[in-house]
C-alpha cells in the first residue's frame, strides 16, 4: 500500500486542500477531484 501524497489536483489545489473543500464546504467540484485522482491512483473511494 503506497500513502498518499499532498499531490496536485487541478484547479489550483493539491489533494489535501480538494479533501477539505469537499468534506467542509460541501464543495462538489473538489470533490470531484478527489474522486478523479483516487480513481487514476487505484485507491476504491467513499462518498457520501
Amino acid at each position: 500500500m503506497r500513502p498518499l501524497r499532498d499531490e496536485t489536483v487541478g484547479g489550483g489545489r493539491t489533494l489535501g486542500e480538494a479533501t477539505a473543500a469537499a468534506m467542509n464546504d460541501g464543495d462538489s467540484e473538489a470533490e470531484g477531484r478527489v474522486v478523479q485522482y483516487c480513481g487514476d491512483a487505484g485507491f476504491e473511494t467513499l462518498t457520501r
